[in-house]
C-alpha cells in the first residue's frame, strides 16, 4: 500500500526521538492502579517469646509491622513501624532463622529484604532495611529455603514466582541475584511423552501463571494460577526434585487455583475453581448452575510428594441434603453421599428418578473466591479445621476435613467478616490470612489468632480461633486508592451482588484480568449493528447472528488509553466492548447482573460508580519492551517494504515499519490495528475460527462466523497458550501452557504451512504465521521469514501504555554511594523523568529513621527534595548523608505522579 506523507513524518519523529510517545495513562489521582493480585499478604513473625503482625499495604508500598497485645486499646495503638518496600507488594515471609522478611513487590519486580529485631518486646523493636533488589517482572510469592534446608540446595536460595511471563526463578538467598546466569526466569515446565497438538512431535506443558510455591519433601511446588482444565491442557501443580531435577506435574484440580498449603510432607490442601464453560451452554443454563458457573473449591491433595497423589475434592457450596421419598417420612442428613436412588414402592416398571444427595447452601452462607487458607493443628500436628479467605463473599470459611468422611460430609462453618472502620454493607474483601499460636505464660498474649487482611477496605480483622468470633480489627494507616477506587471495587468482586451469592464478575475476570477460558453465553436472539462501528453501510448485513459461538473471556484492563475524569472518558475510550463490538459502553454490561449473576440491575448511580473504578485498571508494563521505551533493532531503509524479499531492518523496527506500510487486505497492520492500544474500535473481518468446546481433535468443528472488532494488541502475553519468548520462537515448539489462545474463540484450523499445531492461534507468533505469513513472506525463503519473525517482535514489544521503567529500583549504601554502577542506575530512572515517562522517589534510612526525597523539576536545575522537610539537594550530595554501614537509600521509579506518596 502507498505510505501518505504524514506517515513518513510521524515514523520519522518516532525514530527521532528512539522511544513510544511519553507515558500519560498514570492515575487520575497519585495513585496508578492495576489491581495487584495480593498472594500471600500478611504473616506473624515471633520475635523473643513475643508475636508481630506483618501486612503489606499494597497500594501504600510498604509492609506495616503491628503489636499482638490485645490489653493495649483501642487496636489502632498496636501500630509499631511503617517500611517502605518496593511499588505495589503483595507477599511477605518471615524468616526467623535470619530474623528477617522478604517482600515481593508486583508492580516494582523487585524483592525487599527487612531486618527485625526485639529482643526486650515491642519498646526495643529495631527495623533496618537491607536491601531492595530487581528481579524478574511482576513476582507475586517467594520463599526461602536454607543452605541444607533440602536436598541439593548447597547455598541460601529464594525461589520465586512471576506471572506474566509464566515463569519462576531461583536467586542467592543473600545478595538477591540470579543463582546463575538465566536461573532468573525458567519455565516450570514437564515432558509429558505425548503429542498433544497432532503435529506428530512430543510436547512439553508448562505452569500458566505460576502464584504460590513452597519446598517439601525436598521438591519445589509451584501452583499454576490458570490450570486449564481440559484433555489438551490440564497442569495445576509442578513439582521439581531440587537434587535431581526430575519434575512432574499434577492435574485435575481447578481451572482457577487461588492458592495452597502444605501442611506436613503428607497433606497439601489448595483452594480453586472449577468453571462450567465447557459444560453449560448459553446464557439462560450458565445463569442457573447450582453453585455458580465456577464452583468455589477446596481439594486435598494426600501425598503430594508421591508418584500417585490421591485428590479429594469438595464444592464448598454444596451440603448434604435431606432425601425424601414419596410416602416416606423426612429423612435426616445421609451420613454417606449418594448420586440417586430409586423410588421406593413405586410399582414394577417404575422409571428410576434421581434424588439429589446434595444442595446448595443459602445466599447467606456462600463462600466464594478462596484465595487464602490457614490449617490449625493440634498438638500431634493432626488437621482440626482450615480457615479459607472468602474474598468475594466477605466470609472466612472453615472446613473440617476428615480422611474417613466423603468430603461432602467435612462440616463447613462461615465467619462474616465486617467492616473496621468503612460504613455498614462496604466491600470489605478478605483476602489473605495469617495464624498465630498461643505463647504459654505470656502476660501479654491474647492466645491463639487468627489476623484476616482485608484488601477491599485496608483492614485487619482479627478472629478468637477458639470461638471463631472477630474479636476486634485495625484499619492500614495509609491507602492511597482514590474514593472512586474504593467505592467501585465492589461491582467487580462481590458475589452478594448475585442472585445466589456465587457468581460475580471477577469470576471469570479475576483481579480484572481473564480466565483465559471460552464460553458459549449467547441469548440466541439477533440485534441490529450500530451503525457506526460498521467499515461500511451495510456490511455484515448489518446484524450481530443470534448464536456467538464460544468466545474467550476479555481483560477489564486498559479499557480506556488514559485515565481522565469521567467528562471526557468518551475521548480515549475503546469503546465499543467484547469481540463483536456489541456493548456500546461499559455501561452496557449492566444487564448481566440480572441476566447472568441472577441479581438485580445496579442503579444509575452504582453502575456509574463501576465504571468510574474500572477504568483505572491499567496494564503493568510490558516486561519485553525495553526500560528506554526505544524498539529494538534497526529500521533499515524506510523505503523498503517489499515483502517479496527480505525486507531491510531487523528486530522490532523491522516490524513497526512492516506493521504500518506492508499491504495486508488492502490495509497496513496500522490500517485497522491503529495505535496507540491497537484497535480503531470498529468491525474489520468476518471470522469463524473453531468451537472451543467439545474439546477439539482433527477434524475440526467450525463456530459461526462472527463480524469482529478489530482486536487491541495490550497484554497479550496473559492470552497465549504457549511460551514464546521472543518473536523468533517457532511457535510448534513451544511450551504448551494452555488450550484456548488468542482468536475470539480460543481455537482456529491447522494453517496450510510451516505449522500443523492444532492451535494456529495460540500465541502473537502463531497468529501472525496463521494469517499474515502469506502477505509478508513472499520470496523462496521458509514461510516463517525475517519479515514475519520482525513484525512477531514488534508485538512482543508493543507498548501497554504505562512505562517499563517503572519499578527500576537500586538499595545504595555508604560503601557502593559512589560507585559508577550506582551513578548509572540513578541516571537512567532520572533520564526517563525528563521525558515524563516516571517519576524519582527516593526512601532513605538514615540513623535509624526513615525520611524520603522526590525529584523536583521545578526549578532550572532538578534536585532531590526532601519530605518531609522540604529541604533540596544534589544527587550527589544526597547520597553523601549516609554516614554508616546501616544507612540505606533506595531509588525507585515510580509510575508518573506518584513519586511524593
Amino acid at each position: 500500500m502507498q505510505r501518505s506523507v504524514p506517515f513518513v513524518i510521524s515514523l520519522l519523529c518516532l525514530l527521532l526521538v528512539g522511544v513510544s510517545p511519553p507515558v500519560e495513562s498514570q492515575g487520575r489521582t497519585d495513585y496508578f492502579n492495576v489491581e495487584s493480585p495480593q498472594v500471600h499478604p500478611i504473616e506473624v513473625a515471633r520475635i523473643a517469646n513475643h508475636d508481630y503482625v506483618l501486612v503489606v499495604n499494597t497500594p501504600d508500598n510498604s509492609v506495616e509491622i503491628w503489636d499482638t497485645d490485645e490489653t493495649i486499646l483501642p487496636a489502632a495503638n498496636r501500630f509499631l513501624a511503617r517500611v517502605p518496600v518496593g511499588l505495589e507488594p503483595v507477599s511477605v515471609r518471615w524468616v526467623a532463622s535470619r530474623s528477617r522478611f522478604y517482600v515481593a513487590n508486583f508492580l516494582g519486580d523487585s524483592i525487599s529484604e527487612v531486618f527485625l529485631s526485639a529482643p526486650s518486646g515491642p519498646s526495643s523493636l529495631t527495623v533496618v532495611p537491607v536491601q531492595t533488589v530487581q528481579v524478574t517482572d511482576e513476582p507475586l510469592d517467594l520463599v526461602f529455603v536454607p543452605a541444607g534446608g533440602a536436598a541439593g540446595i548447597t547455598e541460601a536460595t529464594i525461589f520465586a514466582t512471576h506471572m506474566t511471563l509464566d515463569a519462576y526463578g531461583e536467586y542467592n538467598g543473600f545478595s538477591l541475584q540470579p543463582a546463575v546466569p538465566g536461573s532468573e526466569r525458567m519455565d516450570a515446565l514437564v515432558p509429558t511423552g505425548q503429542d498433544i497438538d497432532f503435529d506428530t512431535q512430543l510436547d512439553d506443558i508448562a505452569v500458566k501463571e505460576p502464584r504460590t510455591l513452597a519446598v517439601a519433601c525436598d521438591k519445589l511446588f509451584i501452583l499454576g494460577f490458570l490450570g486449564g482444565n481440559t484433555v489438551r491442557y490440564d497442569f495445576d501443580l509442578y513439582s521439581e526434585d531440587l537434587a535431581s531435577g526430575t519434575t512432574a506435574s499434577l492435574g485435575g484440580l481447578g481451572s482457577t487455583n487461588w492458592n495452597f498449603e502444605f501442611v506436613d510432607d503428607e497433606n497439601l490442601f489448595v483452594t480453586g475453581a472449577e468453571a462450567l464453560n465447557a459444560s453449560l451452554v448459553g446464557e439462560a443454563a450458565v445463569a442457573a448452575a447450582p453453585t455458580g458457573f465456577v464452583k468455589t473449591m477446596f481439594y486435598w491433595v494426600q501425598n503430594p510428594c508421591s508418584d500417585s497423589p490421591t485428590v479429594l475434592r469438595r464444592d464448598v457450596n454444596l451440603i448434604p441434603a435431606v432425601v425424601q421419598l414419596p410416602n416416606e417420612p423426612t429423612q435426616p442428613a445421609l451420613p454417606a453421599p449418594i448420586s440417586s436412588r430409586q423410588l421406593a414402592g413405586a410399582g414394577q416398571g417404575a422409571t428410576a428418578v434421581p434424588i439429589p444427595a446434595t444442595k446448595p447452601v443459602v445466599k447467606g452462607q456462600a463462600l466464594v473466591q478462596l484465595t487464602d487458607l490457614e490449617a490449625l493443628t493440634d498438638d500431634s500436628g493432626a488437621v482440626v479445621k482450615v480457615y479459607v479467605a472468602a474474598y468475594g463473599s466477605d466470609r472466612v470459611g472453615i472446613i473440617e476435613p476428615k480422611a474417613a468422611q466423603a468430603p461432602i460430609n467435612w462440616k463447613r462453618s462461615r465467619i462474616n467478616i465486617n467492616p473496621v472502620g468503612s460504613p455498614a454493607g462496604s466491600f470489605v474483601g478478605p483476602r489473605g490470612l495469617a495464624l498465630k499460636g498461643a505463647i504459654p505464660g505470656s502476660d501479654t498474649d491474647p492466645g491463639a489468632r487468627l489476623y484476616v487482611v482485608n484488601r477491599g477496605e485496608s483492614s485487619v480483622s482479627i478472629i478468637d480461633t477458639a470461638t471463631d468470633t472477630v474479636v476486634d480489627g485495625f484499619m492500614l494507616n495509609n491507602d492511597p486508592n482514590p474514593a472512586f477506587v474504593r467505592d467501585g471495587r465492589k461491582f467487580l468482586y462481590s458475589a452478594r451482588l448475585s442472585g445466589n451469592g456465587f457468581d460475580a464478575c471477577a469470576s471469570c475476570h479475576m483481579d480484572a484480568r481473564t480466565d483465559g477460558l471460552a464460553w458459549k453465553l449467547a441469548d440466541f436472539a439477533t440485534a441490529t449493528i450500530p451503525p457506526e462501528i460498521l467499515p461500511l453501510p451495510g456490511a455484515f448485513n448489518g446484524t450481530f447472528p443470534a448464536d456467538k459461538g464460544y468466545i474467550v473471556t476479555q481483560s477489564l484492563q486498559g479499557l480506556l488509553n488514559w485515565d481522565v475524569p469521567p467528562s471526557v472518558q468518551h475521548l480515549v475510550t475503546n469503546a465499543p466492548y467484547h469481540w463483536r463490538g456489541d456493548r456500546a459502553t461499559f455501561q452496557a454490561f449492566n444487564g448481566a447482573f440480572a441476566s447472568l449473576l441472577g441479581g438485580n440491575m445496579l442503579n444509575s448511580d452504582e453502575i456509574a460508580d463501576y465504571e468510574e473504578f474500572i477504568n483505572t485498571v491499567h496494564y503493568p508494563p510490558n516486561p519485553k519492551e525495553s526500560r528506554q521505551r526505544i524498539l529494538s533493532g534497526a529500521l533499515g531503509d524506510p523505503d523498503d517494504n517489499d515483502p517479496s524479499g527480505n525486507i531491510s531492518g531487523s528486530g522490532a523496527l523491522l516490524g513497526l515499519k512492516i506493521y504500518h506500510t506492508v499491504n495486508s487486505d488492502g490495509f497496513s497492520c496500522a490500517g485497522c490495528h491503529a495505535l496507540p492500544e491497537g484497535s480503531d474500535n470498529v468491525l474489520t473481518e468476518f471470522i469463524s475460527g473453531v468451537d472451543a468446546h467439545p474439546v477439539q481433535t482433527p477434524p475440526f468443528t467450525g463456530a459461526p462466523g462472527q463480524p469482529m472488532e478489530t482486536a487491541a494488541l495490550r497484554g497479550l502475553f496473559q492470552k497465549e497458550a504457549r511460551l514464546d519468548r521472543d518473536g523468533f520462537s517457532i511457535h510448534d515448539n513451544s511450551p504448551i501452557t494452555g488450550y484456548e489462545g488468542l482468536m475470539h474463540t480460543g481455537l482456529t484450523s491447522p494453517r496450510l504451512q510451516a505449522s500443523l499445531d492444532f492451535n494456529g492461534t495460540a500465541t502473537m507468533n502463531a497468529f501472525n504465521a496463521r494469517f499474515f505469513s502469506s502477505t509478508v513472506c513472499l520470496g523462496p525463503g521458509p514461510a516463517i521469514c525475517p519479515n514475519l519473525q520482525g513484525l512477531n517482535q514488534f508485538l512482543h514489544e508493543f507498548d501497554f501504555g504505562s512505562s517499563p521503567m517503572i519499578g527500576r529500583t537500586l538499595t545504595a549504601t555508604q560503601a557502593n554511594a559512589g560507585s559508577a554502577a550506582t551513578a548509572a542506575v540513578f541516571q537512567e530512572i532520572e533520564d526517563q523523568a525528563r521525558l515524563a515517562n516516571v517519576s524519582v522517589a527516593v526512601t532513605a534510612n538514615l540513623g535509624g529513621t526513615t525520611t524520603g526525597f522526590w525529584l523536583d523539576f521545578s526549578g532550572t536545575t532538578p534536585l532531590y527534595r526532601q519530605d518531609p522537610g522540604g529541604a533540596t539537594f544534589d544527587r550527589s550530595t544526597m547520597l553523601g548523608l549516609m554516614t554508616s554501614g546501616r544507612d540505606r537509600m533506595t531509588v525507585v521509579a515510580t509510575p508518573l505522579g506518584s513519586e511524593r506518596r
